[in-house]
């Protein structure tokens, strides 16, 4: 055992989740996350990002344009119970959004202006089985798939991607700079408002960010989106509870904001390599196809490959480009995860033919991670939102880590670095508050703690059931310094005065 374990229990983890992940029906039945409709009473139900809320809802008008908030959330607040909203316009299609977004004090009767569909109705057979919904994507190359040759362009590369005629529809208005070939269809674009008026928006913050959808004529396609809709709303939940900044690069921030292209290679065509290119996420719509990832998932020797650990991935390279590349966390970034300025091609092309270090464990979340600086930060940023969402589900359900009766040895502060790691601030900068030794050091400790406790009780359960184990990975002193530098991160810009985003 490590010399950086020791035979101590661990501090009482956290008991509020970052982001809520259990509610409640007016009717006193529990809902959940992707839900639209209580089974029991029928009440429609809609997601406030802001708020974290899954809220029943009543109708304004016959219409279903307006909305407000019903149940023991809006009773207890009269300022909840008197916002008004409208629902995403993606609701009525294929990606079934059930995301709500502020109406203007204006407003009337909106008309939605989603890509059109039938949304398929919520299963009665299970509370928390929903219609399949979807919406947009875009691109960065990182891994190559099964049969996609190499990917050894370097992370912040831009391209437009493949071509991709009669296989996704732009989402972007005409002349926008959208991937070569594919079908014209509405942008995504918020309306025209007067002069000085703010634009209003017809799409959720999830929604929104889409840049590139596959072809909605056929029809796995719209299963396929739906699928990946569903795994990018839980992701931009959680990037919105943590205070990330979350704008679209298609209608809010065409510099610095966040887009997906969603793409399909056709037959005989250039194959779609998923990846991120300065703002841009692109995701290989096949991998919704669970058969087909799976036997990428084989075919690679990956423990772990799924729709929500792709995008954040991905998303975790976005957020190395905004938060730690040229800031002052760039020199402990360099400090624990290496330079990143070493060829970024060669290390995956090296990756690919000789396979991971021997000695990786001892170093990396995963054998990926050893690919390169900046793949070890997106997999440690994709563990990090593993480990935070986990959790923040637990706690929503009341269940406490603290109580979990498992011989285990916590990691204490020994295991972090031995002296704080901070960036270094101007002499006349106001010091940050991560700048302070042992800032946070207790509530890392007990989030890493209580998640070591509750895998290793849910990988028995995995067990017993004949299933792979729910978290297959081990966590070494060296990953867990490494998540530690991206929970500082974080906690640096939930830290930071909310700055004005679009809703």
């Amino acid at each position: 055992m490590s010399a950086a374990l020791a035979a101590t229990d661990p501090p009482s983890p956290l008991q509020q989740p970052t982001t809520r992940r259990a509610f409640v029906c007016r009717c006193g039945q529990p809902v959940f996350f992707r839900n639209s409709q209580c089974v029991v009473c029928k009440t429609p139900l809609g997601y406030d990002a802001e708020l974290a809320l899954l809220l029943p809802l009543d109708a304004e008008d016959e219409g279903g344009s307006l909305w407000h908030a019903v149940g023991p959330a809006a009773d207890a607040d009269p300022a909840l119970a008197a916002r008004r909203y409208r629902r995403c316009a993606n609701f009525d299609n294929a990606a079934g959004c059930n995301w709500l977004l502020p109406a203007l004090a204006d407003e009337a009767t909106p008309e939605a202006d989603g890509l059109g569909g039938t949304r398929a109705a919520d299963d009665p057979a299970a509370q928390d089985a929903d219609p399949k919904g979807g919406a947009a994507g875009a691109s960065h190359a990182t891994r190559p798939d099964e049969g996609s040759g190499s990917a050894l362009a370097p992370p912040r590369r831009a391209e437009a991607g493949p071509e991709t005629s009669g296989l996704s529809q732009s989402l972007q208005a005409p002349g926008d700079d959208a991937p070569p070939g594919v079908a014209s269809a509405a942008p995504a674009a918020p309306e025209p408002a007067p002069t000085g008026a703010v634009p209003r928006q017809t799409l959720c913050r999830a929604c929104r960010l889409n840049r590139t959808i596959p072809d909605q004529a056929i029809e796995e396609h719209r299963h396929w989106w739906a699928e990946i809709e569903r795994a990018k709303r839980r992701l931009v939940s959680s990037l919105i509870a943590l205070r990330l900044p979350v704008a679209s690069r298609v209608s809010e921030d065409p510099a610095r904001g966040l887009a997906f292209d969603l793409l399909r290679a056709p037959s005989g065509g250039p194959p779609v390599t998923t990846g991120h290119a300065d703002g841009i996420i692109t995701l290989d719509v096949e991998e919704a196809d669970d058969s087909r990832r799976e036997r990428r998932k084989a075919a690679l020797h990956e423990p772990y490959r799924t729709l929500l650990g792709h995008l954040r991935h991905e998303v975790g390279h976005y957020y190395w480009q905004r938060l730690v590349d040229g800031t002052p966390w760039l020199q402990p970034f360099r400090a624990l995860f290496g330079d990143e300025r070493a060829d970024y091609a060669a290390a995956l092309q090296r990756h690919y033919e000789q396979g991971p270090p021997a000695e990786w464990p001892l170093s990396h979340v995963s054998a990926y991670a050893s690919a390169h600086p900046w793949e070890d930060w997106a997999e440690t940023w994709a563990h990090y939102l593993h480990m935070l969402d986990t959790l923040d589900t637990a706690v929503s359900f009341g269940l406490d880590a603290a109580q979990v009766e498992l011989g285990y040895e916590p990691f204490t502060r020994s295991a972090l670095a031995s002296a704080p790691i901070a960036p270094a601030a101007p002499a006349t900068a106001q010091a940050r508050p991560s700048d302070a030794p042992g800032h946070d050091d207790e509530e890392f400790l007990a989030f890493v703690n209580a998640w070591m406790k509750l895998t290793g009780v849910l990988n028995e359960l995995s067990r017993s059931m004949g299933l792979p184990d729910f978290y297959p990975f081990v966590l070494s002193v060296a990953a867990v310094r490494k998540l530690h530098l991206v929970h500082r991160v974080v906690s640096e810009v939930r830290a930071a005065p909310r700055s004005a985003e679009t809703a």
